[in-house]
């Protein structure tokens, strides 16, 4: 069945967000963490009955895609026969936890970057760290 955009339905953005959380903790539930991480870190938004996510990357986005139950659950506790989802793939939204520092070299770098103060201690006592 095909579905188009239908400006005559509206979803409160609390219900819809209401239910996206619902929908998470369910998938939780039954152990599924990355397709739940999926929707949680994606970009989701509702406009009349069109549900957009928004996912980091490929991967997420044949998670999501494979999962035939999120939209017939959507529309079931929504109560909108007709809502479609559309499902785009955005390299910005990867999780800033991937841009932390990971080395110590890295980690001293940020620190320092960050602490005026630190950074004055390594240049009165002349630390040069050898990694």
């Amino acid at each position: 069945m095909e579905y188009s955009l239908n400006p005559s339905i509206h979803i409160p953005e609390e219900q819809f967000q209401a239910e996206l959380d619902a929908l998470v903790s369910w998938i939780q539930e039954t152990g599924k963490m990355n397709l739940a991480s999926a929707i949680k870190e994606g970009k989701n938004q509702l406009h009349h009955n069109q549900w957009t996510l928004e996912v980091a990357n490929d991967v997420l986005f044949q998670i999501v895609r494979r999962e035939t139950g999120l939209l017939p659950r959507m529309r079931a506790k929504l109560g909108v026969n007709e809502l479609f989802m559309e499902l785009k793939v955005d390299p910005s939204l990867v999780s800033q936890a991937t841009d932390r520092p990971y080395t110590e070299e890295q980690k001293l770098k940020v620190m320092t970057d960050e602490n005026e103060a630190l950074k004055r201690l390594q240049e009165i006592f002349k630390t040069r760290i050898i990694y």
